[in-house]
C-alpha cells in the first residue's frame, strides 16, 4: 500500500480537512482514517533527530499541506521560551500557572557573592552573599528596594566565614529608603555563624522568612553596679535599666522610661532578676506590659527571713511590634528601699523567639 500511496498526489481536501488523492477515475479518495492506522502500526523513533519531518496544515496557504523539520520545531520553541527566560542576563525563572506560561520573575536562588570586612549595597541579582573574612569593625550590608525585585525574590546572608565578633563587631542588614524589613529598618547580626533569609513583596517590605544564630532585638540591661535607692518598701517598684549591655536594635529607652519597645511583632522571651532584701516577706518580680502587670514570678508572704536575695523569672510576652513595651518591676517587703545594682543580680534580658 505504501507505493500505491507514493504514486499519488497526496493533498488535504479543502472540506473534509483530511489527507486525500484521485483515484484513476478522477473520484476524491480520502486517507484521513488510514492515515491514523499507519501512525499508529507505525514503529517508534527515540529520540527524534534535526533532519526529522512531521505534517503540517499551513494556515497562510488554506491549510495545504507543508513538512515541519524537528530542528525548525525546537528553534521555534526555543524563541518562545527564550522570550521570558534569559538566565545570562536576568537570571529569570519562567512561571507557570499549569496549563500557560503566565510570568517571568528574578530567580530566588543560583549563585554566591561573596563579600569581605567592609559595607556592601546588595544588588538586585544577588541571591546568597557569604562573608568573607573577620570583621575588624560593624559592618552595613544594604538591602536593594522592595520594589526594584520581583515578589517574592529571596536573599539570604550568611556569616560562613564566622566574619563577625560576638556583640561587638556585628553585621548590619538595612532597609532601602523608607522599605521596612518586618516593621524595622535593620536586622543587626551579632553571633559568629548567624544567617538570615528575607523576602520581598515587591513594593516596600522585606519578610523575615529564617534567621539562625542571632535574636531579633536582643536587648541585656542592668544598672552596673549602681543601687538603685529611694524605692518605696510594699509596693511593686519600677527597676530603673541605665545601663545597656547590649541594645541590638536599639529598642530599649535607658535614659527616660526605662522600657522596651520592639518595632518587630512577635513573641519576646523576657528573663527578669533582681537582688534586693527580704523582710519576712520576699521580693516579688513582675514582668509589666503597656504599664500594667503581665506576668508575675513566685511570692512568699511571711516567713521568709531577712537578708539578700535572688528572685528570677521569665516568661513570653506577646507585642504587637509598634506600641507595646515591656518593662521591670519589683515588689519590695515593707521597710525595704533599696534595689541591688550588681551586675549579675539585677538585670533584664529580652530577645525575640
Amino acid at each position: 500500500m505504501s507505493t500505491h500511496l507514493c504514486t499519488l498526489l497526496i493533498y488535504v481536501d479543502s472540506t473534509t480537512k483530511k489527507l486525500a488523492s484521485k483515484d484513476s477515475a478522477g473520484a476524491v479518495v480520502n486517507y484521513g482514517d488510514m492515515d491514523i492506522a499507519m501512525t499508529h502500526a507505525a514503529s517508534s523513533k527515540t529520540p527524534p533527530v534535526d533532519a526529522d519531518e512531521l505534517p503540517l496544515l499551513d494556515s497562510a496557504t488554506s491549510f495545504s499541506l507543508k513538512k515541519l523539520t524537528w530542528a525548525n520545531i525546537k528553534a521555534a520553541l526555543n524563541s518562545v521560551y527564550m522570550a521570558y527566560v534569559a538566565p545570562s542576563t536576568s537570571g529569570n525563572v519562567l512561571t507557570s500557572n499549569g496549563s500557560a506560561w503566565i510570568s517571568a520573575a528574578p530567580a530566588s536562588g543560583g549563585g554566591i557573592t561573596a563579600h569581605g570586612n567592609s559595607d556592601y549595597s546588595i544588588a538586585t541579582t544577588d541571591n546568597t552573599i557569604e562573608t568573607t573574612t573577620t570583621l575588624t569593625a560593624t559592618r552595613t550590608w544594604t538591602l536593594p528596594g522592595a520594589s526594584a525585585v520581583a515578589a517574592g525574590k529571596t536573599i539570604t546572608i550568611n556569616d560562613t566565614a564566622m566574619a563577625i565578633v560576638a556583640l561587638t563587631y556585628n553585621l548590619i542588614i538595612a532597609r532601602s529608603g523608607s522599605d521596612t524589613i518586618d516593621g524595622a529598618t535593620q536586622i543587626v547580626l551579632y553571633a559568629p555563624g548567624s544567617s538570615l533569609t528575607l523576602q520581598s513583596d515587591g513594593v516596600s517590605r522585606w519578610k523575615i522568612l529564617n534567621i539562625y544564630g542571632s535574636k531579633i532585638g536582643y536587648c541585656h540591661v542592668n544598672r552596673n553596679g549602681t543601687n538603685q535607692t529611694g524605692a518605696t518598701g510594699g509596693v511593686t517598684n519600677k527597676i530603673q535599666f541605665t545601663n545597656e549591655v547590649s541594645d541590638i536594635n536599639a529598642w530599649f529607652d535607658n535614659a527616660t522610661n526605662y522600657c522596651y519597645t520592639p518595632l518587630i511583632a512577635g513573641l519576646y522571651q523576657v528573663i527578669l532578676s533582681v537582688r534586693s532584701t527580704a523582710n519576712g516577706d520576699l521580693p516579688q518580680t513582675t514582668i509589666f506590659r503597656n504599664g500594667a502587670p503581665a506576668s508575675s514570678g513566685p511570692y512568699w508572704s511571711g516567713g521568709g527571713g531577712t537578708g539578700q536575695i535572688y528572685t528570677q523569672y521569665s516568661d513570653v510576652i506577646f507585642c504587637n511590634g509598634s506600641s507595646d513595651y515591656i518593662e521591670g518591676f519589683v515588689y519590695l517587703p515593707s521597710g525595704v528601699t533599696t534595689i541591688s545594682g550588681e551586675v549579675g543580680g539585677t538585670f533584664m534580658k529580652i530577645f525575640r523567639l
